[in-house]
């Protein structure tokens, strides 16, 4: 194989091997409550934001969404961002 040949079988297995990092899914999550004015949490992270609101750019994948408001239990829901 000669050296221009394996430069490009490199960089194309690199590009195969880059391509689905680069491309990974994200998404939104719209989240809401009754009462509202709960402080949200997502894998126990605080977003800094009360509901109701939609936290944007979560990877995809299986995620913990926490709502936490005074005088309330505490509310733990999973969510799938596909």
């Amino acid at each position: 194989m000669n050296k221009k040949i394996f430069l490009l079988a490199c960089m194309v297995l690199a590009m195969v091997l880059l391509i689905p990092s680069l491309a990974a899914a994200y998404g939104n999550i719209s989240i809401s409550s009754v009462p509202s004015g709960a402080t949200v949490l997502v894998d126990s992270v605080s977003t800094g934001a009360t509901t109701p609101t939609t936290i944007e750019g979560v990877s995809s994948g299986t995620h913990y969404i926490l709502l936490r408001l005074t005088g309330y239990q505490d509310y733990t829901q999973s969510v799938t961002v596909l």
